[in-house]
This record gives C-alpha cells, sequence and structure tokens, in this order.
C-alpha cells in the first residue's frame, strides 16, 4: 500500500496536469493552513500553487515543502468555485521551479520573480511569517531584511536556516500593498551583515 506522501504527490501531479482545482493539507503537528488553489508544477522537494483566496480571486502563488503535505482534496464538485471560475477566467501561469529546486533554489527564484517575499517558518514558530528582500544566502542559511505590517522596513537584516523553511508566498495582495505604500527601503548596502 502507498504511503500518504506517494499518494499525495500522486494527487497533485494528477492535479497539475488536468488542471483542477485541490485543497492542499499539511501538517497537523504544527498549525498549518490549508491551501486552496491549482497546481502548477510538482517538484523533487516543493509544489507550487497557484492560490485562490475568498475561493474565487487568484492570489500569487504558495510553494510548499513535499514533506509537510498530508492530504490533498479534489476541489472539482464545488459548483461555485467552478461559476466563478468560468465567468472570471484563470490568469497564465507565469512561475514555475525547477524538478530539483532545494530549499535555496525555492528562495533564489522567488527573488527573482518578486521584490519582496513571504518566507513561513511555521514548524519552528507557527505565527513566524517573514515578509521582505532576501539579501543573501550561505551554505545553510540566508538572510532578510524584513518589513513589517505597518510597512517600516527594518535597519539590519536577520537570519534564518534554510531546513526551517516550510512555505514561500509570492505576488499576493498583501505583499503589493506592502511594496507599494510602505516606507522606502534603506539601502541594503548600508546594512552590516551578520
Amino acid at each position: 500500500m502507498p504511503n500518504s506522501r506517494d499518494v499525495s504527490t500522486e494527487d497533485l501531479v494528477s492535479a497539475a496536469s488536468d488542471r483542477y482545482p485541490v485543497r492542499v493539507r499539511r501538517d497537523h503537528k504544527w498549525w498549518a493552513d490549508d491551501v486552496l488553489g491549482f497546481v502548477t508544477s510538482v517538484g523533487k522537494e516543493w509544489v507550487v500553487v497557484q492560490r485562490l483566496m475568498g475561493s474565487v480571486y487568484f492570489d500569487g502563488y504558495e510553494l510548499l515543502r513535499l514533506k509537510d503535505i498530508t492530504d490533498v482534496e479534489d476541489e472539482r464538485d464545488n459548483g461555485y468555485l467552478e461559476r466563478a471560475l468560468s465567468t472570471l477566467g484563470h490568469p497564465r501561469v507565469d512561475f514555475d521551479l525547477p524538478k530539483s529546486a532545494r530549499t535555496r533554489d525555492v528562495l533564489e527564484h522567488a527573488a527573482e520573480y518578486s521584490s519582496l517575499v513571504s518566507v513561513y517558518v511555521e514548524k519552528t514558530d507557527e505565527h513566524a511569517l517573514l515578509i521582505g528582500l532576501s539579501a543573501r544566502c550561505r551554505s545553510k542559511k540566508f538572510q532578510m531584511q524584513l518589513i513589517n505590517r505597518e510597512g517600516i522596513w527594518t535597519t539590519d537584516t536577520s537570519s534564518w536556516r534554510f531546513k526551517d523553511v516550510t512555505r514561500v508566498a509570492i505576488g499576493g495582495r498583501y505583499v503589493a500593498a506592502l511594496e507599494r505604500f510602505g516606507d522606502a527601503r534603506p539601502d541594503l548596502e548600508s546594512i552590516p551583515t551578520e
């Protein structure tokens, strides 16, 4: 009998190839949001989901660590969702990851796509959402210059371990608002490194 990861991976690949909506559930040992959307690619370690907010509005991409996924629910029978998407349409897919992408690659590709990146470390701190500019990648850690929910930038960088990253989000409305209305970012060149 296949284990749950194999079943989830098969379900994700099927959802990506047939382009139907799914609800992705993640590890229940720690708090983690479900993600509703369309799977656009499945790699060895990460999956890319074009996220739906309010059940019908596309809101960027969620990059989820494959090993944390516990279930994939087919949402094709949701009549409300079907009617809304047939009227609103589907946006084109303009982000992808290499199949072999590791966490470092995920962060680098996300930073190339969007100047602000949301990084979650839910397994170590279920409330930890880091939003900012990916500053530097080292061998086991990465640094970010963060912006808070009031649109104020930090004047230094924070260092985090790649292995603690559970989810990365790019291109959503919340981050777009921070980018548009937040304070001007202090020059990264003047910020000391660790």
